[in-house]
């Protein structure tokens, strides 16, 4: 009969760990049946936040899409306002386009806020 040594007790004890970790860990279902919709990863950095109320020096917002503000009856002076308490000095619209659309989005922006919008134009490549 052979004398357990503590090289052997420590292998056997791993195992033994091993073993019941298996049982432990085990569930029904498969990783197949996770759903996207199911996983709430718990965020686990923690930093400080900042909340930025107001440009400290006047911006440029160089990529907006103003469709919808020109397409609409909307006031563009309560556009203006929120720029101003935000300071935004001008604002790029991409979405100018061209014929129609562009004389519109020139009317309600640039005519009576010139300094203040910047509207870029479309080319038309359908009748090449």
């Amino acid at each position: 009969m052979r004398i357990l040594n503590f090289k052997n007790a420590l292998f056997l004890a791993t195992i033994g760990f091993i073993f019941l970790l298996g049982f432990y860990c085990a569930k029904e279902e498969s990783i197949k049946d996770i759903r996207l919709v199911d996983f709430q990863p718990k965020p686990m950095l923690v930093t400080k936040v900042t909340d930025v109320q107001k440009a400290k020096y006047p911006a440029i917002d160089f990529h907006n899409h103003l469709r919808r503000i020109v397409d609409s009856e909307t006031d563009i002076s309560e556009y203006v306002k929120i720029m101003d308490e935000c300071n935004i000095k001008a604002v790029v619209n991409l979405d100018g386009g061209w014929g129609e659309n562009l004389d519109k989005h020139l009317k309600r922006l640039k005519e009576p806020y010139p300094d203040r919008f910047i509207v870029y134009a479309q080319v038309d490549f359908r009748n090449q």
